[in-house]
Formats: structure tokens, sequence, C-alpha cells
């Protein structure tokens, strides 16, 4: 059985994903089975526009293929039908907050 980690509140230092959530205290775990990969599940209240315009950058930078036009058209995905997705960011290229 895997176990599960805490919940936590990081941000990105380094990597791919930096440009996109480099401001932003995202919410997740380490998956510790996984490299200790950062697995995010959001970010803290007050962040959230910054992170949908993050995803919208990123998933415009990566070909589009979410077919995002807007912030609203990613919160809705993220919030109400991206059940089972997930963004994660490699070990190393985070720092745990708390």
């Amino acid at each position: 059985m895997v176990k599960m980690s805490q919940i936590k509140i990081a941000k990105t230092i380094d990597g791919e994903l930096y440009p996109y959530f480099k401001d932003i205290k995202l919410v997740g775990r380490v998956r510790e089975e996984y490299n200790n990969d950062f697995i995010i599940y959001g970010c803290i209240r007050g962040y959230e526009e910054e992170f949908y315009k993050g995803i919208l950058a990123l998933d415009k930078a990566t070909g589009g293929e979410m077919g995002f036009n807007d912030t609203e058209d990613v919160e809705v995905f993220w919030i109400d039908e991206g059940e089972g997705m997930f963004i994660t960011i490699n070990n190393g290229e985070y720092e745990i907050i708390s």
C-alpha cells in the first residue's frame, strides 16, 4: 500500500514550470513513491487568478492541447472537470514552504 504524504504548500524555484508558477503558493503533496516530485492540487486562497493564468500560459506554450481560451475556461476545468488530472513539479525544482 502506498503511504500518502501530508498536504504541503510549496513554490517553484527552477525548472520547466517556474515561469508559469514562480510567484504562486501551490498546494499539493510530495509524491514519495515517485522520486519526491510535488503534485499540485491547486493554490492557496488569493493566488487563484495567477494560478489559472499560469495554467493557461503553460497550455498555450505546449501546443494548446486542452483548448483553453481564457482563465475562466481554466477555472471551470480545474474545479469541475479535471478530476484525476494533475501537474507535477520535479524533485529539486520546488521548495516546501509549510
